[in-house]
């Protein structure tokens, strides 16, 4: 991809296994529908079965619970 100052499109060239711009933009939009969280709620953990990305909810308090 050739960046050009002004201009709204692009194109990409895809070479390989794997069409990374895909997983790209795949990526992108799914982060877009999560609410665009910060950096700080992902993770990342690797094994010998592979690598997962995960992604920490936020925890909501919803205050002391009170008995009748």
């Amino acid at each position: 991809m050739d960046y050009v100052p002004g201009e709204a499109e692009f194109l990409v060239q895809q070479h390989g296994p794997r069409r990374l711009w895909d997983e790209v933009s795949e990526a992108y939009l799914r982060w877009l529908s999560l609410g665009r969280p910060g950096r700080d709620r992902f993770g990342l953990t690797a094994s010998s079965e592979g690598e997962r990305v995960v992604i920490r909810v936020v925890a909501v308090d919803l205050g002391a619970r009170r008995t009748p």
